[in-house]
């Protein structure tokens, strides 16, 4: 597979050098970064917030919720989805 990146140049190599310039180019764009369980990436997890108190929210241990710190409440992950509603949310006792 032939990827395109800046100036026009082609190559199926991650960075390479460019014949046309004379230089090695690395991409501009890297990819999303993963956590470990579910697939959700940690630009997404860094910019999700609990929609009650506005605090950020952690990964569970086993990666299939999400957890505020601040309320307690747990907001589930379905499909790699995570649900973000109030409604679908459960309060955690500990």
């Amino acid at each position: 597979m032939t990827r395109r990146y800046t100036f026009g140049c082609t190559s199926a190599v991650v960075p390479y050098l460019c014949a046309t310039h004379s230089a090695v180019h690395t991409p501009l764009y890297r990819g999303p970064r993963y956590n470990g369980a579910a697939m959700i990436s940690q630009d997404l997890l860094d910019m999700l917030v609990c929609p009650v108190c506005k605090k950020p929210v952690v990964l569970n241990a086993n990666g299939g919720s999400l957890k505020c710190g601040e309320c307690r409440r747990v907001y589930p992950i379905q499909d790699d989805i995570p649900i973000m509603l109030v409604d679908a949310a459960t309060i955690d006792a500990a």
